[in-house]
Formats: structure tokens, C-alpha cells, sequence
């Protein structure tokens, strides 16, 4: 059990949460999303708060060897903070096992209720309400080809595109997947 370790997760779940609240709230305008995370996180700084001057006296954030790293950020932040949480809770469970009961329970808590949440930050309806620009994609009224009409709207700035096509199970499936590849 390192108390570094600790100390770390926990400031690593925090500020995953902080972020992922700050989509729920600027991104997706969502105040029930907003509250539950902002709830989360509250929830994770009561559980370190017992122990908040222990962690700190074992913290060497100057001599960490992981402080400097050379891996690109992820570009979907939401993914990025949800797994960087959902792993930091899960690390703070394993390292608090024992010695920590209260932490180690409340952490498992919170990690499970990321999975849940995880659904509504990246689901369809959070794509949804962070859409600034849908283009509807119908090869009866485009003028080009979808995928050439498909990639323009891409560049153009769309954040999703939707297929409108009368066609075949089979041509609609293969026009969706070639649209996707996209």
C-alpha cells in the first residue's frame, strides 16, 4: 500500500471529474449530469479528506518519475477523463484494500457509477446535444457523390452526419459502413 499512490489517484479521479463536469455542464448544458459528477467528485475528496494531510506529507510530486510523459492526449476528452477516473478508482480501491476500508468501498462505488454515467457522457444523446452542425446525407438531392459530399462536410466543421437513403438493407448497410470509414 503506497500512500503516494494514493495521494495520486486521488488527485488524478478529481481532476478527470472536474473535467467530464465541465463538458456536462459547458458542452452538453446537462444540470442533472453536471450535479452527479460534481457529486462524484465531492464524494471522492470526503474520502480522502481523513487521511488529506497524510497523503501530503508522502507526496514527491518534484521527484516522480511518471511527472514528465511523453504520450499523446487522447482527442476525445470524454473518453480520456472517463478512463483516466475509472482506472484511478480503481487504483485507489486496490492500494486502500486493508489498510483503508472506507476508502477502498467508496471508491469501488464511484468507479461503478462512472460505468453508468459513461452512457450518457458518450452515448448517442451526449453526441447529440454537443452537435453544433448535422448534415443530412440524401443521394436524391446531393448534387456528388455521399462520400465526396460526406468528406467536404467533414472538413467543413460537421459534427455528425446522418444517411437518408431509400435502398436495400444490404446498400444501406454498405453505404453506412463505407460513411463511417469516414
Amino acid at each position: 500500500m503506497s500512500l503516494r499512490a494514493l495521494d495520486a489517484n486521488f488527485n488524478r479521479a478529481r481532476e478527470a471529474l472536474r473535467v467530464l463536469e465541465d463538458v456536462a455542464r459547458f458542452d452538453l448544458e446537462d444540470r442533472e449530469l453536471t450535479s452527479e459528477l460534481k457529486r462524484l467528485r465531492h464524494d471522492l475528496d470526503a474520502l480522502a479528506r481523513p487521511q488529506a494531510l497524510e497523503f501530503l506529507s508522502a507526496r514527491a510530486a518534484a521527484s516522480d518519475v511518471g511527472r514528465e510523459s511523453d504520450l499523446p492526449e487522447p482527442p476525445d476528452v470524454v473518453a480520456a477523463n472517463l478512463k483516466r477516473a475509472q482506472e484511478a478508482t480503481r487504483s485507489l480501491e486496490e492500494h486502500a484494500r486493508g489498510r483503508f476500508p472506507r476508502i477502498c468501498s467508496g471508491a469501488h462505488r464511484v468507479r461503478f457509477r462512472l460505468y453508468d454515467l459513461e452512457s450518457r457522457l458518450r452515448g448517442p444523446r451526449g453526441r447529440l446535444r454537443a452537435a453544433r452542425l448535422c448534415v443530412l446525407l440524401d443521394p436524391a438531392v446531393a448534387r456528388n457523390d455521399l462520400e465526396r459530399v460526406a468528406e467536404e462536410a467533414i472538413r467543413g466543421g460537421a459534427d455528425l452526419l446522418q444517411l437518408r437513403e431509400k435502398a436495400s438493407d444490404r446498400a444501406l448497410f454498405l453505404r453506412a459502413r463505407s460513411l463511417a470509414a469516414l
